[in-house]
């Protein structure tokens, strides 16, 4: 059963994990709505975390070999 503590304390921290990922989204170039991912309920925090892993990074060099 859900309770006020537990279901406040998601919404808590989903709110600061949206807030950095809004932040890290917004500097790489890519849209910061993706941000709201993070709000879906235990996927999306990993669903955000797979993009900022799979994404580009503007002050990386692209590691891809070339052909």
């Amino acid at each position: 059963m859900v309770t006020f503590e537990s279901a406040g304390g998601w919404l808590i921290g989903s709110i600061l994990f949206a807030i950095a990922a809004w932040k890290i989204f917004s500097k790489t170039g890519q849209s910061p709505a993706l941000a709201l991912l993070a709000f879906i309920p235990g996927l999306g925090p990993v669903i955000v975390a797979l993009i900022f892993g799979r994404g580009r990074w503007p002050n990386l060099p692209d590691r891809r070999p070339e052909r």
